[in-house]
């Protein structure tokens, strides 16, 4: 069984909407934001990323005044490659489970000429969670 096999059958029923935005360019000292696409992830296997929340970087949980915050993290499977942020690049943001979340890192994966990737994503909750 194959790598793509596996995220296929482990694949979410629920809809992941991918929200992309180009780079924006200056054109006569203006800034012109980028292009906004939406797409649907063909296949995806969203688990949770128990303890890999400092894999993101930052604390686990942070106080202020207004109360606590926290970051959820999902680890997304899928074979289509997800944008995270560069210079010049928004990272992608995935609606799902009600949410959005922000790509924060991707790894590319490559077995028997296969290409896979395993992303990181996160969203910021507050509150107890």
């Amino acid at each position: 069984m194959s790598l793509l096999d596996v995220i296929d059958s482990l694949s979410s029923d629920a809809d992941v909407v991918v929200t992309r935005r180009t780079g924006g360019v200056m054109v006569d000292g203006v800034w012109v934001p980028g292009v906004v696409s939406t797409f649907r992830l063909p296949s995806a296997s969203i688990q949770p990323a128990t303890g890999m929340q400092r894999g993101v970087g930052g604390r686990d949980m942070r106080q202020d005044e207004q109360g606590q915050y926290t970051f959820d993290v999902r680890v997304v499977y899928t074979y289509v490659e997800l944008k995270v942020r560069e210079p010049g690049i928004d990272p992608d943001q995935i609606a799902f489970e009600g949410g959005t979340w922000i790509v924060t890192r991707m790894e590319k994966w490559v077995l028997n000429e296969e290409v896979t990737y395993r992303c990181l994503i996160t969203r910021e909750t507050r509150g107890a969670s």
